[in-house]
């Protein structure tokens, strides 16, 4: 992907939050042009280690985490951004939000990096990463590795490109990376009591699921108010799962 025209909707930079956050200073680093593929993922990937102490090589994350897509472009998935996250010793989830802007708050305010599986333009079926930057109550600032720094979207534009389109698109829909630092000390969800575990066996390979960072998912049980999350995937075969025993 060429960097192209910034967007208008870009123009304007990151305000003070109507709360204190406690994510600050991701620094932006722009995807690696062709003939490297969609490289985004690892772009988003770098951002999000460089702000947690752990800065990396772009183009080594690439050569880790690329498969291919039907046109035999290289891209990559959600699953593999994880996996390569919690190989580096770090927390590290990939689920579908059941109440989006409330796992962003949730996240933003904890500290917990977000990287988000969006549609690249209203008009595009393909799916792109970015990195959540900024966080207000009715837009949020992502750095975009395509589109540059600190690009602005409204609640309402946000939520609509996070949506697969009408047509079909490559993304599913409300779907992110959660990381932070690793974490897996039992966690009580404050609203029902429940107990959340750390992780949960994949239903088609076996492996763990993380269900780290606790921010990201609220509560393990389905009827508990402060679930989050629709559906986890497995780190391995990106398997859904939707219910914690």
């Amino acid at each position: 992907m060429s960097a192209g025209r910034r967007p208008a909707d870009t123009e304007k930079r990151l305000p003070t939050p109507s709360r204190n956050s406690t994510v600050t200073g991701i620094p932006y680093q722009q995807q690696l042009s062709a003939p490297y593929g969609r490289t985004c993922g690892a772009a988003a990937l770098a951002m999000v280690y460089a702000s947690l102490g752990l800065p990396d090589c772009q183009k080594a994350v690439w050569s880790q985490i690329a498969g291919e897509d039907k046109d035999v472009r290289r891209t990559t998935g959600s699953f593999r951004l994880a996996r390569h996250a919690l190989d580096r010793g770090l927390s590290a989830a990939v689920l579908q939000a059941a109440r989006p802007w409330d796992t962003l708050a949730s996240c933003w305010f904890t500290g917990a990096r977000v990287i988000l599986n969006h549609r690249l333009r209203p008009d595009s079926p393909l799916g792109h990463f970015s990195v959540l930057a900024g966080f207000d109550d009715d837009e949020v600032f992502v750095h975009d590795p395509q589109f540059g720094p600190f690009r602005r979207l409204t609640r309402d534009r946000l939520l609509r490109l996070w949506l697969p389109s009408a047509g079909g698109s490559e993304i599913v829909g409300h779907v992110l990376v959660a990381i932070a630092s690793r974490d897996d000390q039992p966690n009580r969800c404050d609203s029902c009591g429940a107990m959340v575990p750390a992780q949960v066996g994949c239903g088609r390979c076996g492996n763990l699921v993380p269900l780290r960072p606790v921010a990201a998912l609220g509560c393990s049980k389905r009827d508990c108010g402060a679930r989050l999350w629709k559906y986890v995937f497995c780190p391995c075969c990106d398997f859904p799962t939707g219910e914690v025993e």
